[in-house]
């Protein structure tokens, strides 16, 4: 891969999972326990994307992952628990996973009366530190456009989803319509019909926790791209579903929510076909027959290290340790913290 500070627009070189250890990867992190920002401030004045998103997902879930009772999911970057009420009641077993363990810290503490059947794990999505087939359905929501890889990422979804399983993944939308008039007055066209993925400039109004002299890792990209990659890593899609219609500032003003909401319903059934809006959300399947959950999951049978994908145990009771690398990591405040590089290891 390239280096995070290349600004020119395009997205990094790929490379494979297997030229990890050459330690690269770091670059590509976006490391916001850099900074005092908290991911629920995104969320002040975005009530109609967070339900648009809401009741988008809750039918997806309901339509392929019935008997949620007996299955375990994974909320990839879920930061906070957000979107948690889809998932917490419901589903027998739950982990949400962030790189941040300040988001991770916040969830905890939201959540503490689900602890029972909940599991934090802080972790790169890159290395995902699960075993094969351990999870019955993933979701992740707003992460992929932090993603400069993302076939390393589809490669550990599929490989930690149990035959069967199925994919919710949303994905920032390259081809939106506003971006398509924008790229017409700009003389822009070609880039905005290319299929390749789109690196986003960071806007300094709109930092979200960037500091001056860091570098955003944000990108945008084509369904077909987002196609492409899930398919030829194994995934079938089953359904692409737009959201978010009226995600404009002057609309959001003039009409109230509940409006807006109740037509965001009806554009998301009947005009999902056209993929104008800014967002898009796709259900991948790994083919084969989901099999039964059995027993009640337990996260330290499930856990391998990210560094050398080896069989962890306790060394001392809050720190694990690989049984092959010797790398150490440790459970605090009831969070695994499994990434891989660790923090401090990581500038962007």
């Amino acid at each position: 891969m390239t280096n995070a500070n290349n600004n020119d627009g395009n997205p990094p070189e790929q490379e494979s999972s297997a030229s990890f250890g050459s330690g690269n990867i770091k670059h590509f992190i976006a490391n916001y326990e850099l900074n005092d920002y908290t991911y629920d401030a995104f969320w002040a004045g975005r009530e109609y994307e967070h339900l648009a998103e809401i009741h988008c997902i809750s039918r997806l879930l309901q339509k392929y992952a019935p008997n949620q009772e007996n299955k375990v999911i994974m909320d990839v970057g879920g930061a906070y628990g957000r979107l948690s009420p889809l998932y917490r009641d419901t589903f027998k077993h739950f982990v949400i996973s962030d790189y941040s363990t300040i988001e991770l810290r916040h969830a905890a503490k939201d959540l503490e009366k689900y602890k029972e059947k909940m599991n934090l794990v802080a972790m790169n999505v890159y290395k995902v530190p699960f075993q094969n087939d351990t999870f019955d359905t993933l979701m992740s929501v707003r992460l992929i456009h932090h993603i400069a890889s993302p076939e390393i990422m589809m490669e550990e979804m599929y490989r930690i989803l149990k035959p069967g399983g199925i994919f919710i993944l949303e994905a920032a939308h390259k081809q939106h319509i506003l971006g398509f008039f924008k790229a017409l007055f700009q003389g822009k066209l070609s880039e905005f019909f290319a299929n390749d993925p789109h690196r986003v400039a960071h806007n300094p109004s709109e930092s979200q926790g960037i500091k001056e002299g860091q570098e955003s890792i944000m990108f945008s990209f084509t369904a077909d791209h987002i196609v492409e990659v899930a398919k030829s890593t194994g995934f079938s899609l089953k359904e692409v579903v737009a959201c978010s219609f009226f995600r404009l500032p002057m609309v959001k003003k003039l009409f109230p929510t509940s409006l807006l909401l109740g037509l965001e319903k009806v554009a998301q059934a009947l005009l999902s076909w056209t993929r104008i809006t800014p967002s898009l959300l796709f259900v991948f399947e790994k083919p084969g027959i989901l099999s039964a959950s059995g027993a009640s999951f337990a996260i330290n049978d499930t856990l391998q290290c990210p560094h050398c994908s080896a069989r962890m145990t306790y060394s001392q009771p809050d720190v694990l340790q690989c049984e092959k690398c010797k790398e150490t990591f440790l459970v605090r405040e009831d969070i695994f913290d499994l990434r891989d590089p660790k923090p401090e290891e990581v500038t962007f």
